[in-house]
Parts: C-alpha cells; structure tokens; sequence
C-alpha cells in the first residue's frame, strides 16, 4: 500500500497536493462524528472530495471494501447527506480507495449533535463549527431583502475595532458599549457589508477588518 503510481493520475494528483480548502483525507470511518463534520463543512462552503483509506500525510492506506460500503450508505441517509454526496470506489489489492464528492448546497446543511443542530464550513482547509454571528450572516445574505443595517451603532462600532489586528467575539462583548444582542448584529452587518473578514486560529473564529486583511 502506499504506492501512487498504483492510483489512476486524477486521484494521485489530488494526493500528492495534500489536504487544502477542497480535499481532505481520512484513514478510516471509525469516527462517524468527524466524517459527516467534514461532509457538512464541504456542503456549507464551496463543496469538495473527502477521501477515505488515506492518511494526513497523503499515504494511501485503503480500507475494506465489505465493512465500510454499508456504513457509509447508512451514514448519509440518517443524517439526510444522501442528496449532496456521490462515492467513486478505486480498488488496490484487497482493498479500495473511496473517493466522496461533496456538492455545495443551496441551504445550509445542519447535521445533529447533542440533539441540535450544528453547521460546520471551512476556513483555509479547517473545519470550523458555526457561531451565532456568521449563522446571522448567512441568514443575511440568504435573505438581501430583510436585512436591516442603517443603524449609526455599525460605523460607530467599525471606527473602534478596525485598528485591531484580530479580536474575538467575547472580546468585543467584553469592550463594547453596546449589549451582547447589539454586537452579533453589527458583528453580522460589517460582514454582510464587507467590511470585516473571519479566520480561524486558536480554535476560536476571529474576526478583522477588511483594511488590515489587505494592509
């Protein structure tokens, strides 16, 4: 195992560049929770390949063609993926490679964990669980015609965050003279406007303004 010349070229080229924004590599599906995570962070972003009996580091592995097939056609439907996933299967020896193209969805794919939904995406290839203020800025830009940002609290807020390099959301509620309810919105609006951009660093999202991102 672990030999790319035995993968036909499209597959070896995807390996050999690694995991990015659209590919991402699993050796096995024993942690069910990760996969359909994965699936729903391709889903609510630009969609993407998940490929399975591959390692981090791009060595091919391949998994058992009789135990994995199954579960990963019962993985889908209970968690209603069946309708933006499609497999292709490449065998090696004994074993297959499975390739899982992930469309991007027209509506936000929620998955449930601890009985409630959840929405991940990406950001620069990680997984990334959806808080309040970017679920608000989807709904925004779901609905273009509902959406309410003339308050004079937005520039007023921008003009104070725009100097700092990355700030969390509980930083911002921490130093705002505005409540927690009041900071989601205009977090949200400077968004939808284009005038503050997220990352992901720490294991937290951090937000910047667009001025920063260029400078």
């Amino acid at each position: 195992m672990g030999d790319l010349e035995q993968v036909n070229k499209d597959w070896s080229l995807v390996l050999k560049n690694g995991m990015n924004e659209k590919n991402h590599f699993i050796p096995n599906i024993e942690d069910e929770a990760l996969l359909v995570q994965i699936i729903s962070s391709f889903a609510n972003t630009t969609g993407g390949d998940l490929f399975v009996g591959v390692n981090e580091k791009s060595k091919i592995i391949g998994v058992n063609p009789h135990e994995v097939i199954g579960e990963l056609q019962d993985l889908f439907t209970e968690n209603d993926l069946s309708d933006i996933v499609e497999y292709h299967t490449l065998y090696i020896s004994h074993f297959i490679l499975i390739r899982i193209h992930v469309a991007e969805s027209l509506k936000k794919k929620a998955i449930i964990e601890s009985e409630k939904n959840v929405l991940y995406f990406r950001i620069k290839g990680q997984i990334v669980r959806a808080n309040k203020v970017v679920l608000r800025y989807w709904r925004m830009n779901s609905n273009p015609s509902e959406v309410n940002c003339k308050s004079k609290n937005i520039d007023l807020w921008y003009e104070l965050v725009k100097s700092k390099s990355l700030i969390s959301l509980a930083k911002m509620y921490k130093e705002s003279p505005f409540s927690n309810k009041e900071v989601d919105q205009i977090v949200s609006c400077l968004l939808y406007k284009s005038r503050l951009n997220f990352v992901f660093r720490e294991g937290q999202i951090l937000f910047e303004s667009k001025i920063n991102e260029i400078m």
